[in-house]
């Protein structure tokens, strides 16, 4: 105890920060001992909880006005909550809205918690709230260190689940290489969907069919709109498939655009339709069409190039491309329809991509028309450079003449035969 007061006297003088943090005797005593026991001090001078004026005692108990009975039983004391004991201790003030500052802090977290696999699991290692937000030094959730902000939220799920499967599932650890895990860590995209916007933060669940379509129509609005008016969305409501996990999978998701779906759709419908009948064949029909018209906007992409390399002006070709080419966007959502509409948007994007084909065949006569006015004025440059030479010839052979005739020895000939 002489210790401690000792250590609370040098604190009090010589560590403004600590001092103004708080005039608390938890802070005084553990701040001068070793590093485990002084860490939280350094910790909770950057908490959220400090900052909204709580003290050690709000979750230890105890009397921090007095170094005597600071950690006394009598004084309500207690020692560092278990897991399972740190819920009930977060969610009593967790649960009480007058005692969030944050009016949109959702106030039922302990509830989802409980309802959640977590909360429920019988495992004695099963996460709770300290294990996501840590302890001492808790951070808003909205910021980048916080360990369960979008950018860094997977690794801490993957630093439990790792490899774990379950039913034959892909392992979460594939996320790091799909196309949503790639978009939020290469491109360090916090609006990527990471773990907690597919399965929740507090309630941690796997959704079933159903829920994951309406999960994955978060994001993607008019994928979702389409489903639904299809006879997959039909299907789904009747009898829980499919889903978009059956197409698409999940924990290990491609990307999924038109270039790098060609020639895989009719595969894809073959795992659930036989080769050959009618929704197989839709399935075939949507890849021949798309091929066909990605094929085609790729020739106008190598034609607008060459005509902007000879000196032709391609800004209308190349508006009627980007025309065609979001009509062929708008394909991607559409083909989840499995109807005509996909159809139509084809159809339209063909008619800006014809328009601009056209103005390929005009861009080459042109072209052509432009190399025969080259080649004549060529030519014509050719013959007058001729008639030049020819003319300067001439007057080179007259100046000699006139040189000759103009020299002593030929006027004396002429003299001589005058004489004659």
């Amino acid at each position: 105890m002489r210790v401690c007061l000792v250590a609370a006297a040098f604190l009090l003088i010589f560590a403004p920060g600590v001092q103004g943090m708080t005039a608390s005797s938890c802070v005084s005593c553990h701040g001068a001992l070793d590093q485990r026991n002084s860490e939280p001090v350094r910790l909770w001078e950057t908490d959220l909880h400090m900052e909204s004026g709580l003290g050690c005692h709000d979750c230890h108990g105890g009397d921090p006005g007095s170094i005597d009975s600071a950690m006394s039983p009598s004084s309500g004391f207690k020692t560092a909550p278990s897991g399972r004991e740190s819920v009930q201790l977060c969610g009593g003030c967790h649960s009480q809205a007058d005692r969030i500052p944050d009016p949109t802090t959702a106030t039922d977290q302990m509830h989802q918690y409980l309802s959640g696999s977590h909360g429920r699991s019988s495992r004695s290692d099963s996460p709770t709230c300290v294990t996501c937000h840590g302890s001492h030094g808790i951070t808003r959730v909205s910021a980048p260190s916080s360990p369960v902000f979008p950018t860094r939220v997977v690794s801490l799920c993957i630093g439990c689940h790792g490899e774990e499967t379950a039913s034959g599932q892909p392992s979460p650890a594939l996320y790091l290489d799909d196309v949503h895990g790639r978009t939020l860590s290469a491109a360090a995209n916090p609006r990527s969907p990471a773990c907690p916007d597919c399965h929740g933060s507090h309630r941690a669940a796997v959704p079933d069919t159903r829920g994951a379509v309406m999960i994955c129509g978060n994001c993607h609005t008019m994928e979702y709109a389409y489903f639904q008016d299809g006879p997959h969305g039909d299907s789904l409501a009747r009898t829980g498939e499919p889903s978009c996990i059956h197409c698409h999978g999940y924990h290990g998701i491609v990307a999924t655009g038109i270039d790098e779906i060609i020639g895989q759709i009719a595969d894809n419908c073959q795992g659930c339709h036989q080769a050959g009948n009618t929704a197989w064949e839709t399935g075939r029909k949507i890849d021949e069409g798309l091929g066909v018209a990605m094929s085609f906007l790729s020739g106008l992409v190598s034609k607008s190039e060459d005509f902007r390399a000879s000196g032709v002006d391609t800004a209308e070709m190349d508006r009627l491309y980007r025309e065609a080419r979001v009509q062929l966007l708008q394909v991607e959502s559409a083909i989840h329809s499995v109807d005509s509409q996909w159809e139509e948007l084809t159809g339209m994007a063909k008619v800006k991509m014809m328009a601009s084909w056209d103005l390929a065949r005009d861009y080459n006569l042109e072209k052509g028309i432009r190399r025969v006015v080259l080649l004549l004025m060529a030519l014509l440059a050719a013959a007058i450079l001729a008639l030049l030479f020819y003319k300067l010839k001439l007057v080179e052979k007259d100046q000699q003449r006139r040189h000759l005739l103009g020299s002593p020895e030929a006027m004396q000939r002429e003299q001589e035969y005058r004489r004659k």
